[in-house]
């Protein structure tokens, strides 16, 4: 007790419940650490209405997500995910239509539409269709990029923010003296440059019109031997993780928020949350939701954070718009993901910038017989989100809308605006498209995993620009830190 005070310890506290989060807090109590995760009680991951699903997401890769990458992540847990179906602890088989999983998503341009296949001579159909004039620079870019991709190594991945003075000094003489190139798009037609910009931006949630060639090599790489899994996506992972971490002894409690942390020399952090006089205490603490929402910390820590949020900061707020849809107004070869852009010389907001998801035709645990859940996302300024979204911009979104689905007023059952304005006002709402300083080396990634002594950060700023992939790589490399503190 702490001045009358109910007091209670664990060995880590994770705050926020994103794909990091969580496989963090499930590598830990699985380890046999006591831990516990608090959720924030007013946001919603998910929204049901009238027999249909609607999930947010920040990036089309976690709609889409890399075989290898869930194979990986089934093999380090040790179980293998809902919505796949598994033979074998550690690995996911995959059983849907080959055809169809060649077909990551769809990038709509005013002049052009191309599905990006994972098949090297598929893809090249698609640009010597829409993009005939320039097939062979285009060929050469992807040559030379391809030459430049090479594995994530988690290892590598991990340093950022722990490594030692000499790794600290190594790190800024390479940023300064050896700068790494930009891809260059002078070559290309403006249409073709935004179609590359669009699959990096739209994969990772990270806007920005210069990428470093290894980075942009990785965003679009195209290997035969990996597959795009579309009947798994981050929340279904995410619900596995939660399952198994609560069977392997973790806790959960949902919170409105955290009032106020301090931070003791011998006992760790002591959390005050909002609304309970109750203290939680523990050696380790972990935040896992959007760097510039988290409370205020207190003293020299707090401008430690205030440091690293300065580093990456969210351009966009993504808004989502849930709509429900008879399947006969899909045009015939609309993809079920797909990013649109309707104007080339426009910014991103105001409704000319989408990513949209379409539910699976024939998909009954998400829509009714003949019907289809749409989830759009669509961008605002995030300097100038006020938690309404703005009458001219619900316009902008489905003038835009009606230019993809042609008398598309006529098939709609119902539009939801509401959930969106509700659920961005929570400090753990995580859909943002962030933007960094250009010159960064990105395999060290920008915000760092661990922030100061056992506080640790695996939030989507740590590698905004891999989406799930960089959340999943944070979450692991931040558990691999605090169990050694233990080993």
């Amino acid at each position: 007790m702490v001045r009358g005070k109910q007091v209670n310890e664990y060995d880590v506290i994770l705050l926020g419940s994103g794909a990091a989060g969580l496989l963090t807090a499930t590598l830990l109590a699985k380890r046999g650490l006591s831990v516990l995760l608090l959720k924030e009680r007013a946001f919603q991951p998910s929204c049901m209405r009238e027999g249909y699903q609607f999930v947010p997401f920040s990036s089309l890769s976690e709609k889409c997500l890399p075989l290898s990458l869930l194979n990986r992540l089934a093999r380090v847990v040790g179980f293998s995910f809902s919505g796949a179906s598994g033979q074998e602890e550690g690995t996911i088989p995959v059983s849907e239509d080959p055809v169809k999983a060649e077909i990551a998503y769809q990038v709509v341009l005013p002049k052009s539409r191309v599905d990006l296949f994972r098949d090297r001579s598929l893809l090249e159909r698609e640009w010597k269709r829409e993009f005939p004039g320039e097939l062979k620079r285009i060929e050469r870019l992807h040559d030379d990029l391809g030459r430049l991709v090479q594995p994530l190594n988690i290892t590598e991945l991990s340093r950022g923010g722990s490594e030692g003075l000499f790794s600290r000094l190594w790190a800024f003489l390479r940023k300064s003296y050896f700068p790494e190139p930009h891809l260059d798009f002078s070559a290309h037609s403006r249409e073709f440059e935004k179609f590359l910009q669009l699959q990096m931006t739209s994969w990772g949630g990270f806007s920005g019109d210069r990428f470093p060639l290894s980075l942009a090599g990785h965003l679009l790489k195209h290997d035969d031997s990996n597959r795009w899994v579309s009947d798994v996506d981050s929340e279904s992972v995410k619900a596995s993780l939660l399952d198994h971490y609560l069977e392997t002894g973790g806790k959960v409690e949902e919170v409105e928020g955290v009032e106020r942390v301090d931070r003791g020399w011998r006992k760790g952090f002591a959390l005050s949350l909002q609304g309970t006089s109750r203290i939680l205490r523990s050696r380790f603490l972990v935040l896992n939701a959007p760097l510039h929402r988290l409370p205020g910390f207190q003293g020299k820590r707090g401008k430690q954070l205030a440091t690293r949020s300065s580093t990456v900061v969210p351009r966009y707020i993504l808004v989502p718009i849930f709509m429900a849809l008879r399947e006969n107004v899909v045009p015939v070869g609309m993809r079920d993901l797909l990013v649109s852009l309707a104007d080339l010389d426009k910014p991103y907001e105001a409704g000319n910038l989408l990513l949209i998801a379409l539910s699976k035709k024939g998909d009954e645990t998400a829509a009714p017989r003949g019907r289809r859940a749409m989830v759009v996302q669509s961008l605002i300024p995030a300097r100038d989100w006020d938690e309404d979204i703005p009458v001219h911009h619900q316009n902008a979104v489905t003038k835009h809308l009606t230019e993809l689905f042609p008398f598309l007023e006529n098939y709609i059952e119902f539009t939801d605006w509401s959930w969106g304005e509700k659920n961005a006002r929570c400090w753990s709402y995580p859909h943002y498209f962030y933007e960094a300083t250009p010159d960064f080396h990105w395999r060290d990634g920008i915000v760092p995993r661990r922030i100061s002594k056992n506080l640790y950060f695996t939030g989507r700023e740590n590698f905004p620009y891999l989406g799930i992939e960089g959340e999943i790589l944070s979450g692991l490399s931040a558990a691999q830190e605090i169990l050694k503190k233990y080993s």
